[in-house]
């Protein structure tokens, strides 16, 4: 068997040489291919998670501003309800004293004397400005309420606007209790406009036994 040459030698050593080069780089270039894969996923990643938080970041935004929104909204009908309930207290009280006049003075068979026609006034001027008060209050009713409150509320400042100038022109002659005939009404508006804003601020009644 003759021996290698020199070329040989040289062909084998070359040949060795860059079958180890090209599996050396083959498998850094696999390598970098892979590094570069996952490079390119983790940045993917980055991006969607970014946009990922940003959307729950919007959706926390919108969901707490819905939140507050409706918050305010129920404190606005609580201020309101509480204000002309306040106001149908009043207007409930000065009625009641202007109709405990009118009584008294019929009962008394004088009633058109300058004593009652001055104490008649007076109680007049109070029942108008508390009806006129409690009408000022009905304007946040009918912007923050609903319309079954503010329909209650129309129907009360009707009721009692109404039975008051049936009184003042003399077409209620007869009496009974303070209120006179219209004390079981203007009772049962107070209670029924009570329930009314019970229901609108979402507040249950307490079962009294």
């Amino acid at each position: 068997m003759p021996l290698p040459t020199l070329s040989d030698l040289w062909f084998w050593v070359i040949t060795a040489i860059v079958a180890g080069a090209g599996a050396y780089f083959g498998a850094y270039l696999k390598k970098k291919g892979e590094n570069l894969a996952t490079k390119e996923g983790l940045n993917d990643l980055i991006v969607q998670t970014a946009e990922l938080t940003k959307t729950t970041k919007e959706i926390e935004a919108s969901v707490s501003g819905r939140m507050w929104n409706q918050q305010r909204h129920w404190e606005m009908k609580r201020d309101a309800l509480v204000s002309i309930m306040q106001a149908l207290e009043s207007l409930d009280d000065a009625t009641m004293s202007v109709f405990d006049v009118f009584e008294r003075a019929a009962k008394a068979g004088d009633g058109e004397t300058e004593s009652w026609r001055s104490i008649k006034e007076e109680k007049k001027l109070a029942f108008h400005a508390a009806i006129n008060k409690f009408d000022r209050e009905r304007i946040l009713v009918n912007i923050v309420c609903s319309e079954n409150t503010i329909r209650a509320t129309r129907m009360a400042s009707i009721l009692y606007r109404t039975k008051a100038d049936d009184l003042f022109k003399g077409l209620i002659t007869s009496y009974r209790g303070p209120y006179g005939q219209m004390a079981e009404e203007f009772q049962k508006t107070v209670m029924g406009l009570y329930d009314v804003a019970r229901q609108e601020l979402g507040v249950k009644a307490e079962t009294v036994e």
